[in-house]
């Protein structure tokens, strides 16, 4: 899922987890679904490529492992 809205307003119990190439990424869980997410928040400051970041969505879309969070989008 894309939004610009605020993650703390769909998602609860948000905790950080890392740095990414793009932003942040939170563990948190999905107020609506009930289930757990992990989130990356986007730097808004930063420039960045737009080819990468769908590069990224294109593959983090097509990962099937139970390690690994399923993509909605």
């Amino acid at each position: 899922m894309m939004s610009k809205q605020n993650p703390r307003k769909i998602f609860s119990k948000m905790t950080f987890v890392a740095h990414g190439a793009f932003g942040e990424v939170y563990f948190a869980f999905d107020r609506v679904n009930k289930r757990p997410a992990a989130i990356k928040i986007f730097n808004n400051k930063k420039e960045f490529d737009t080819i990468c970041v769908r590069n990224e969505i294109k593959a983090m879309q097509s990962l099937v492992h139970p390690n690994i969070v399923e993509y909605y989008g």
